[in-house]
This record gives C-alpha cells, structure tokens and sequence, in this order.
C-alpha cells in the first residue's frame, strides 16, 4: 500500500527518533501507511525509520505543485496548506489567497522587485489577479466605483509580519488609482489635490513611525500603537481628505525596554541627526550616554538609596550600552522627520523640547534616607536640563517625582517618597515613567491632529475608505 500522507508530528504520543518534524519549525513529515492496524492506528514509514502512529494523527498529503489559493487544495487541512504557503514563499511569491477576501503574506525580510507603478499597472489591467496586495486595493478600489457605500480593510498579523509595509503598500496603491482617475476624467484640479493629500499620508507614516515605532527582538520596526486611517474619495473618485487616529502606544516602552530591544526610534534619530547647533540648544548627548536610549532600563536607574544614613544608589545599568542598529539609519531619517513636521505645520523646535526632557528626566537620580528623597546632586544638571526643555521650576518638577500628593477633602496633603524599599522605589518609577510618557503621547498627538487639520472638506456623495489595522498583540494571520 503506498498512501501519501502528511504526518502530525507530536513528541509526547510518538517516539521522536521515528519523526523527521517534532518541532515548530517543521511540525509536520511526508510518509507512507505501509499498513493499517485496527482502524485507530496506522503503520507509517518516514525518512527516520516506521513507526506505529494513532489514526488521527495522519493526513491526506497534497499532489506535487503548489496553488495560488488555498481553497484550490485537493486535500483542505493544515499540513497542506501550511506547505502549500511554505514551497510558495521559498520559490519567491510571498502572497497566497485563501478563498476572495483573504490574503495571507509572509514577510521575506527583503527588499523585493514586485512594487512601483509598473506593476500596479499590471494589476489595474489585470482580469485575473495573482495574489498581491495591490490585487486586494483594485477591487477595493473597483467596489467603491460601483457601490455607492464605503468599505473597509482589516491588516493583522503578529509583530514583524509585515503590517505596516502592507498598509504602506495599500494606501500607495489607492493614492496611485486616484490620481489616474483624476487625469483620465481631465479633473487637474481634484488630481493636484490628490496628490497633495497623497503627499501627506507619506509624510505622516514618517512622523508615525518615528515616535510610534521601535526595534524589537523580533522586528526592526515594529509598531507600538495601532492606527485608524480614514481617507475619503469624492466625486470622479478623487481622494479628497485623509485622516488618522492613534491609539494603545505602549508608554512603557520610553522608561523601560526588554533586553535587545530599543526605545522609540526619535529618541536615536534625535540623537544622531541633531545639528552641533541643535544638540546644544537641547543639551543632549549621543545615545550611548542617556539612561533611556542605552539600554533596556529598569528600577535600578531611579536611585533606589539604602536605608539608614546611606546616600542612595542608583546609577546606569550593569553593561549598559546602546542598542545600535547601521540598518535604521537613524540621522539620515531625522532629516525625513523634520521636513514632515514642516509638511504638517508642527513646530519641530517645541517636539525637539519635549523629546529632550524626556531623555533629560530619565537621567535624573534620587538619593536619601528613610525619611525622604532628593534628587542627587550629580543629577542637578540633568534636572536643570529637563526643566529648561519644559518650562517648568526645578523645585516644582523635583517635588513632583519625590513626593506623593494625596487629597483629603478640601486639602491637598504632601507625602515624602523614602528609597528605602522596592515598593516605594517603584512608585518613583511609576511617576517617572508618566511624566516622560505623557510628553512622548502628546508629542505623536499634535502631529495626528495637525495632519487632520490639513485634510480637506469631504466632497459631495464621497465615500470612505477605512484601514483598521488589529490590536499589535492580535496574532492571527494577514486578512483582508
């Protein structure tokens, strides 16, 4: 008997030396029932040698070749379909349908030939779509030309598969259809007006990016907030306005990242692409040398100060270092941030300030006994820093992060914060962490709503287009 079958491997019900693929990277092996027991086993022989194996535990395997989509499988089950994308990706397509209205992409880590106007020409012209993102945005773009209703996308995925490049590659594609629609109907002005919108959705992914995004363990550019993106086409299907809405940016990340990982990336780019003019102006140092863009940061940097008559402790991090990445290209992309704050009519000076407190404030330490805390006297200048960027007293932002405010009735009472335990070593991080926090979100909240200030008026009968992309700790596969 010589049945193709897909074999699930699962080390604790199979002897692991009878598999070829126990393990996550290969959870399943091709092999053959050479018998069949008593219906709930099989005897099955793989690359390792023959094995007998419950019946549940094999599959069906798919002929040789693969498919553009998955419901195309003669056998519909997980083996198949997880090879049928895996054999695609390792011959060069990274896109595979599953039924109309879902793609699946694997992200190459790559920069690959399949984007441009080229080929969104090919794909305009098209009647039969291979699998691409841009096959997803023309009939999206050929549903809003026949119904008169708006329609929406959902981008989704685990860190690092590649949602932003998709949601990138989308909205260019769309700003592309626009602008033809505009030049074949002789619409010059709803075309030029496109593209200054379309310029403007560009230029704030850069602003998006800069102060929302970060490199992680697993992505070098991995998206710490989400986004909701609306534009709006109007009449002969111009793109007529575009707005955006930010939500769940992971504030953590300013006071505290994990080992490997960085802080947002403005803070390097900041840092490396600063004028000589600029840096003094903010008094800032490479990022080697501020508490929050050299290492991952923890208590430890609050100054947590022995107890008794101990001055406190504190200090940088045991082999702190910074997170350097040549690949991100930090100061050539702090070029790109400051001409989108121009674009966006942000003051880039007051979001300089507010950046700089914040890397200011991360090297302020505390000292003191069990009574109360200080700010150490080797931290003066870095707290005079802060101050200066924010405007604000030295004793009144100094009060702020040593002591807790508590109100009782009519009366605000002043509680003194001791460094004499964890617990209250903590609470200083925690009012730490919100002051830098809150000047980082307000930060990436003017540049949002200086972007919808600049969107025009919705014309006449538009129609919406919507792009939700999921919660970052969603882990389904890309859908649209």
């Amino acid at each position: 008997m010589a049945i193709a079958l897909a074999l699930k491997a699962s080390p604790p019900r199979l002897p692991q030396a009878t598999l070829a693929g126990h393990d996550h990277a290969s959870p399943y092996v091709r092999g053959r029932v050479t018998a069949i027991g008593d219906g709930s086993t099989f005897s099955v022989r793989t690359q390792r040698g023959e094995a007998r194996v419950a019946a549940k535990l094999v599959l069906l395997a798919e002929p040789e070749g693969t498919k553009v989509n998955n419901l195309q499988l003669v056998h519909l089950n997980e083996a198949n379909l997880l090879e049928n994308i895996k054999l695609r990706y390792e011959g060069g397509q990274i896109y595979t349908y599953t039924g109309q209205l879902e793609l699946l992409a694997v992200n190459p880590y790559e920069e690959l030939p399949v984007y441009g106007a080229e080929t969104m020409a090919a794909h305009r012209d098209a009647q039969e779509q291979p699998p691409h993102t841009y096959a997803v945005a023309e009939r999206i773009w050929r549903a809003l030309e026949e119904e008169d209703r708006g329609h929406s996308v959902v981008v989704s995925g685990e860190s690092g598969a590649g949602k932003t490049e998709t949601n990138k590659q989308l909205m260019s594609y769309l700003r592309w259809r626009s602008g033809e629609a505009a030049a074949a109907n002789g619409y010059d002005g709803g075309r030029s007006r496109a593209q200054r919108i379309s310029e403007g959705i560009s230029l704030s992914d850069v602003v998006l990016e800069a102060v929302g995004n970060a490199k992680t363990t697993n992505n070098n550019n991995s998206s710490r907030f989400g986004k909701y993106l609306v534009i709006t086409f109007g009449q002969k299907h111009v793109l007529t306005s575009a707005a955006f809405r930010t939500y769940l940016l992971e504030k953590l990340r300013v006071v505290r990242q994990s080992p490997g990982e960085r802080n947002f990336h403005v803070f390097y780019q900041l840092c490396a692409g600063a004028t000589p003019q600029l840096r003094a102006q903010l008094r800032i140092r490479p990022a080697a040398e501020h508490a929050y863009t050299s290492a991952y940061y923890t208590s430890a940097n609050t100054g947590g100060g022995g107890g008794g008559g101990g001055g406190g402790g504190g200090g940088a991090v045991s082999g702190a270092r910074a997170v350097a990445d040549a690949s991100l290209r930090d100061a050539d992309r702090f070029d790109k941030l400051r001409e989108a704050l121009e674009h966006a009519c942000v003051d880039a000076n007051e979001v300089w300030s507010v950046l700089a407190a914040c890397l200011h404030l991360g090297d302020v330490l505390f000292e003191g006994d069990e009574e109360s805390s200080s700010v150490k006297s080797a931290a003066a200048d870095a707290l005079n820093a802060a101050c200066v960027q924010l405007g604000v007293g030295e004793a009144e932002l100094a009060e702020r992060m040593t002591v807790r405010l508590i109100s009782v009735g009519n009366d605000d009472v002043t509680i003194p914060l001791p460094p004499e335990g964890a617990a209250q070593a903590r609470a200083r991080a925690r009012r730490h962490a919100r002051a830098c926090a809150r000047a980082h979100a307000c930060a990436l909240s003017r540049s949002g709503a200086a972007y919808r200030r600049q969107a025009h008026a919705r014309a006449y009968a538009s129609k919406p287009f919507t792009v939700r992309p999921t919660s970052r700790r969603a882990h389904p596969p890309l859908k649209v």
